[in-house]
């Protein structure tokens, strides 16, 4: 089943019945007219002090404009971004206070890409598959032993046009050995 969000963070995020290829209603997320928020952003309160996570869904970014991202808190943020210049980065904060991003691949406008995220908490790695490919395999970084939120965020921040990013058959589950 398709997990709902905590609350909405920022902005107005809707339901639409497609997005080309989304066609089970997409939670739309646009850049906010808000000058003073130029972005929108639904939240999952996880903190279910599990030993492992593991979060699906499928995005589709329509108009590449801003910056679609995927925050994971710990409360470190640890972040998976489809970046306006069409590449997905890695952004993690390490122990030691140092911030590291890596391009783990490029994506297409109008592409539905299926996305899994593997968060190996006690064993401090997390993965990334996209598209049936692991794309992504490395330490995790976290001041605590649980995530706390995931947040999914769309926004323009220095960008001048209006992003359109389309997610769906968002899961997230827990569990522990």
């Amino acid at each position: 089943s398709k997990s709902q969000p905590s609350s909405i963070e920022f902005g107005k995020p809707t339901i639409q019945n497609s997005l080309s290829e989304l066609d089970d209603q997409p939670l739309i997320l646009t850049d906010s007219d808000n000058k003073d928020e130029p972005y929108e952003q639904i939240q999952f309160n996880i903190a279910k002090r599990a030993d492992r996570y593991v979060v699906s869904f499928d995005v589709l970014v329509s108009i590449a404009s801003g910056e679609f991202s995927v925050f994971f808190d710990t409360p470190t943020i640890q972040v998976l971004s489809f970046k306006p210049y069409q590449e997905i980065i890695v952004t993690q904060k390490m122990n030691n206070g140092h911030f590291v991003s890596e391009t783990i691949g490029k994506y297409e406008t109008n592409k539905v890409y299926k996305i899994f995220v593997t968060i190996d908490i006690k064993n401090k790695e997390w993965s990334i598959v996209i598209d049936n490919e692991t794309v992504f395999k490395e330490e995790f970084f976290a001041e605590s032993d649980d995530i706390q939120n995931i947040r999914f965020n769309n926004g323009q921040f220095l960008y001048g046009t209006k992003g359109m990013v389309g997610i769906d058959n968002i899961k997230i589950s827990a569990t522990s050995s």
